[in-house]
């Protein structure tokens, strides 16, 4: 689940780094506040990629070209179609989201390792193989604290709502995911569906460091032939209704391009 454990690693580091700074000389007294930080360079556009069924280690390049998959109605269905329709800083009903690059989540072991593979499949790994083309894109607030992912993964016929399918089950399968990482930290996550249609899963993710909490609404959109994961994080449980919104106009931009 790269954006919940990705803005772990990031409130960490910014912990760490505010620690640095309070023993620093010229550090500002208690209370006052240094210049934010310059914003990382926006997303690079991604390029078509492929499961089902398998995906890529984290930071593996997408593979392709591939041949895509048919539109309803048989006009074929290119990677620009799905850049095209990717969330935009204006889609956000709330103001200060920009494109932000996601940072390598690193390594790290799942208990259940079932459970912590089907989440990092979906938001993590570029899917590879064959009948299917991705794309991605990401967002955050300046102190990168808040992050809203969408990937979009445009299937053949059948493939997408198989995904959704299998998907749906896991999940409803894992209520706890113990998270192991090299340097001997642990986070624990519970998660819980809040709500689960026939094209929509929403999620409630909640990683407890022992240190602090990060929340995530995970929602899952089935729409025709292709499947929008959209990842919600933020260190306070976020608005269902805004991100039910998200995914309302992800959705909507999705259907004009690829009809």
């Amino acid at each position: 689940m790269p954006p919940i454990r990705t803005a772990i690693g990031l409130l960490l580091g910014a912990a760490l780094a505010a620690s640095v700074v309070a023993c620093s000389p010229g550090s500002p007294p208690a209370g006052g506040f240094r210049p934010a930080p310059e914003a990382p360079s926006p997303v690079t556009p991604p390029r078509p990629v492929a499961p089902p069924g398998s995906v890529a280690p984290p930071g593996s390049p997408p593979t392709g070209p591939v041949a895509p998959p048919s539109a309803s109605g048989g006009r074929a269905v290119t990677p620009d179609d799905l850049r095209a329709a990717l969330l935009r800083p204006g889609d956000v009903p709330v103001a200060g989201y920009t494109p932000q690059t996601l940072p390598d989540q690193g390594e790290h072991a799942s208990v259940p390792a079932a459970c912590g593979s089907a989440l990092d499949d979906l938001e993590l790994r570029h899917a590879t193989g064959s009948g299917v083309l991705e794309a991605r894109t990401s967002l955050a607030t300046a102190d990168q604290t808040s992050w809203i992912q969408e990937v979009v993964r445009y299937y053949s016929p059948g493939g997408a709502a198989d995904q959704f399918g299998s998907a749906a089950s896991t999940l409803s399968g894992c209520p706890a995911i113990t998270i192991s990482y090299p340097d001997g930290s642990v986070t624990r996550e519970t998660v819980a569906v809040h709500d689960s249609t026939p094209t929509r899963l929403v999620v409630r993710v909640v990683a407890d460091t022992g240190a602090f909490t990060v929340a995530e609404n995970l929602m899952l959109g089935l729409v025709g032939d292709a499947l929008i994961i959209l990842s919600h994080t933020a260190p306070d449980p976020p608005d269902y209704a805004l991100t039910q919104t998200l995914m309302d106009r992800a959705a909507g931009a999705l259907r004009a391009a690829t009809t």
